[in-house]
């Protein structure tokens, strides 16, 4: 028999925790049916490591956790192009390398992995200094376009090996949700109220998990990338997927203001305005799918922790709370950010794991 309510003491209900994003299409066709051939220069020592990944993600069911629901199929591994050639230097070299290349079409995902000692550069960023790795399309010679993705070899010694596979299911899990991205968006942001998410993130499903304090699992004996999951994120679950193994738990800001974002098209996200030199005050809510001790809220100004000047000066009324919980943030803008505002950044820490979440504001 179950025990009996207590009539005197009604239970308040839990505070609404707001609506997580959701990473949407911009029309773009996803890959439906990946075919990935992997590339290799010749004297690759690990080629068959990769080539073991490579097959390992596509007999898992890491590969359909991550992309099932956003319209992608099966993973296909082809045999490895090994190549006596000097790799591209520039993005557009390798475009016109790989369109020479046989098998390329829409379905064809070529995984490029540059050696130690080569470089490449795109869009005037260089590799190993602005980047490890990316995805990006190209033509074949009958004009038809093609995905790809580059991984570079930034990292040596235990952990070469772990940032390379890590980076290898990042970008084809990238490049299959969203391959073509500057021509023909696919999954490459996250939806219009939350703004602040792609300007602090880019957007796609395996960047919205990398500020993660666990952004990886271990698929086998490899490092993978945790990627964002809609389905997850709106059940209010671990947005990233695989998920942990403890209960997920997260603050986020309830902004219920339509504000202005800066991007040359006239959009609007949900904020807070607060104009320069003047302080707002907003709710921060608690949210956990189980029952966890008390975790901690850092509120923090992503100007600042990217290397640029402070634009926010954010004080909490307190730093730890369980879920329910309501905090209280002031915002204080010091200077104009960029796009119109700035993005603040919630990281909620228990033990060693931190889950962020993202807020904008408008000036």
């Amino acid at each position: 028999m179950e025990p009996a309510a207590d009539a005197g003491m009604p239970v308040a209900p839990l505070p609404p925790f707001p609506e997580a994003p959701q990473v949407v299409s911009s029309g773009g066709p996803v890959v439906a049916a990946p075919h990935v051939v992997p590339v290799f220069f010749s004297g690759d020592e690990l080629q068959p490591k990769l080539e073991e990944l490579l097959g390992t993600l596509a007999t898992s069911t890491y590969w359909s956790a991550v992309t099932a629901e956003y319209g992608v199929g099966a993973l296909t591994v082809g045999a490895s192009i090994v190549s006596t050639d000097m790799p591209p230097a520039t993005d557009d070299a390798l475009q016109a390398w790989l369109a020479a290349q046989p098998g390329a079409g829409p379905s064809t995902l070529f995984a490029v992995y540059y050696p130690s000692t080569a470089s490449l550069t795109i869009h005037g960023k260089k590799s190993c200094e602005q980047f490890d790795g990316y995805h990006h399309d190209a033509k074949t010679t009958a004009g038809g376009a093609f995905p790809f993705a580059v991984i570079m070899r930034c990292e040596s010694g235990p952990s070469a090996l772990d940032a390379v596979t890590k980076s290898t299911s990042h970008e084809l899990v990238e490049a299959a949700t969203d391959p073509f991205y500057y021509t023909k968006p696919a999954f490459a942001s996250a939806d219009r109220d939350h703004a602040a998410w792609t300007l602090a993130t880019v957007g796609e499903v395996g960047d919205m998990c990398e500020l993660e304090s666990q952004d990886g699992v271990r698929l086998g004996g490899f490092l993978v990338q945790r990627s964002w999951s809609n389905t997850a994120a709106a059940a209010g679950h671990d947005p990233c997927l695989p998920a942990l193994a403890e209960p997920y738990f997260a603050a986020a800001p309830i902004m219920v203001e339509d504000v202005p974002v800066d991007d040359g098209l006239g959009s609007t996200t949900k904020g807070i305005k607060v104009p320069v030199g003047e302080s707002r005050t907003v709710d921060i809510a608690l949210h956990s799918d189980g029952k966890t001790a008390a975790w901690r809220v850092d509120a923090k100004d992503s100007s600042a922790i990217f290397g640029g000047d402070k634009e926010l000066e954010l004080t909490l009324d307190r730093k730890t709370g369980v879920s329910g919980d309501v905090l209280h943030l002031t915002i204080k803008a010091l200077r104009a950010g960029a796009y119109g505002g700035s993005v603040l950044v919630l990281q909620s820490t228990l033990g060693t794991t931190s889950h962020v979440s993202f807020g904008f504001v408008a000036n």
